[in-house]
């Protein structure tokens, strides 16, 4: 709010995706007070769009535009979720050296069909401030756009229903697998007048719980492991399939490798 009132144009990071972190800035920090955006940017890549394509990451370097083209399915998606919450959205394409213009035109081409107000390459990493500036442009000009912010779910419908929603919705599942004890974990949390906004915990590489689904699956089961209530923050964490929370710390952290040689010298961390 600060810099709201103190700029004439506020950015802020969402978070990855437009599934979950877009959806978390929306349902949960706007619902709970937080400024309303008046556009959101959807930032895509070549190598994004190429991996959800289906090419390896061996051959991402490698020219093919029918795998831009079937990646785009991702994009759409995308898109139509922003589009669900009422706002203008602009695609910015994060440049890489490989990408080649067949296959920029291809992300361009599908981002404008499914909706986008405007695309834009960003090309920061080469050109500097200098190669963003179209990219800002296109932002203004959707900003100034009116637009009608709309939330997902109602503030009390029922955990269940929030979930269920947000699964078809966003997810594009056919179902919802409720997990050993999730269902009597949620009347509780219900019980206690805890009825608040869903935080979904699922992998970044697809819209499903499932990693190895690319591209925009649909009609698959969205499996709710676990519940956690965050009474604080005023949460309901919800975890789909195999996810691990932060720390996130992986089964051999690096920390243990951490240590003091003979001479007094730290090892262990980055290249030492």
């Amino acid at each position: 709010k600060l810099a709201v009132n103190c700029g004439d144009y506020v950015v802020t990071e969402a978070g990855f995706g437009a599934d979950l972190g877009f959806e978390k800035f929306m349902d949960i920090k706007v619902r709970q007070g937080g400024p309303e955006p008046s556009a959101a940017v959807v930032v895509t890549t070549i190598r994004g769009l190429k991996w959800h394509g289906g090419v390896a990451m061996k051959d991402m370097a490698t020219p093919d535009p029918e795998a831009v083209r079937r990646g785009t399915v991702n994009l759409k998606n995308a898109l139509n979720i922003v589009g669900m919450y009422g706002l203008p959205a602009v695609v910015a394409i994060n440049r890489f050296p490989d990408d080649s213009p067949e296959e920029v035109a291809i992300a361009r081409e599908a981002a404008i069909a499914a909706g986008a107000v405007g695309v834009a390459e960003a090309k920061g990493f080469a050109e500097g401030g200098d190669g963003m500036t179209k990219l800002a442009a296109a932002v203004v000009e959707a900003a100034d756009r009116p637009s009608d912010v709309k939330l997902l779910y109602n503030d009390d419908d029922s955990f269940f229903d929030k979930v269920e929603h947000m699964a078809k919705s966003l997810y594009l599942a056919g179902d919802v697998k409720w997990g050993p004890m999730t269902r009597t974990t949620a009347r509780r949390f219900a019980d206690n007048g805890w009825n608040f906004p869903v935080c979904i915990a699922k992998t970044h590489l697809s819209i499903s719980a499932d990693p190895k689904l690319k591209g925009a699956p649909s009609g698959h089961t969205l499996p709710i492991r676990e519940l956690r209530i965050l009474a604080g923050a005023r949460q309901i964490v919800t975890l789909a399939g195999d996810i691990i929370t932060l720390p996130g710390l992986p089964s051999n952290p690096n920390a243990w490798d951490i240590d003091l040689n003979s001479d007094g010298e730290i090892t262990g961390i980055l290249s030492t």
